[in-house]
């Protein structure tokens, strides 16, 4: 049997703007992005990274775009979607880093509010990011 070929998949944010849009938002826009970026096929596929690349001058994402953009693959990979996916920002994380940690502990945990003990664990661990 044979290694399972490693490699790393890039999808680039800028191919998602509106009109040179800095700010992501809406439910739709997030399934469309997903579509246009085929993150199914990816999420598919062992050995395969993918690196998200934000727009230097993104300015916001909202939780609703993220989470239609990368709920199947949060729901479909568990914590191992830190594994598969890193986001890159030219200038700083901070800005993504809180909507990816909110977005992953919703789509596996629920939203906040739930009584302690109902789909309320511990959260395991941040995203790896890159500046």
């Amino acid at each position: 049997m044979s290694p399972t070929k490693r490699r790393n998949v890039v999808v680039d944010f800028d191919k998602f703007t509106k009109t040179g849009a800095r700010v992501f938002g809406g439910h739709a826009w997030g399934e469309e992005a997903r579509r246009r970026a085929c993150l199914d096929i990816y999420d598919q596929e062992p050995g395969v990274t993918v690196t998200v690349q934000l727009p230097v001058d993104l300015l916001a994402i909202s939780p609703s775009f993220f989470r239609a953009m990368f709920g199947a693959s949060i729901r479909a990979l568990g914590q191992d979607f830190y594994r598969k996916y890193q986001f890159e920002h030219a200038d700083s994380y901070a800005l993504i880093q809180d909507v990816v940690q909110e977005a992953v502990a919703d789509v596996l945990y629920g939203p906040p509010g739930l009584p302690v003990g109902q789909a309320d664990p511990p959260f395991a661990g941040p995203a790896t990011y890159h500046s």
